[in-house]
């Protein structure tokens, strides 16, 4: 079980984390000089996990937000930058499909 506070090393500090609006145990994180990471929350065993990353911009990781679009066959993120204003759309791939109702 979840003690509310675990730890996971996301690499850089983490500036935003977004919750899954449906895969609850799913969490988006904004981890400035690392980028972006999509982590796992496993209550079962106390543990959270870094499942995918994502480094394609060049600043620092600002903002990210998971994209709601209702007949998408995925889950889609999207993240931005601090100093280069820039928007990056991406599907995290360790995610499969997306839950039905979303």
């Amino acid at each position: 079980m979840l003690s509310g506070q675990e730890q996971v090393g996301a690499g850089g500090g983490v500036w935003r984390l977004k919750w899954h609006p449906v895969r609850t145990e799913v969490l988006a994180a904004a981890c400035m000089h690392y980028g972006f990471a999509v982590i796992r929350a496993q209550p079962a065993a106390g543990a959270l996990t870094v499942h995918e990353s994502y480094a394609g911009q060049e600043g620092l990781a600002y903002g990210v937000d998971w994209c709601r679009k209702p007949r998408l066959p995925h889950d889609l993120l999207a993240s931005c930058t601090f100093y280069e204003r820039s928007v990056q759309l991406w599907i995290p791939a360790c995610l499969g499909p997306t839950p039905m109702g979303w």
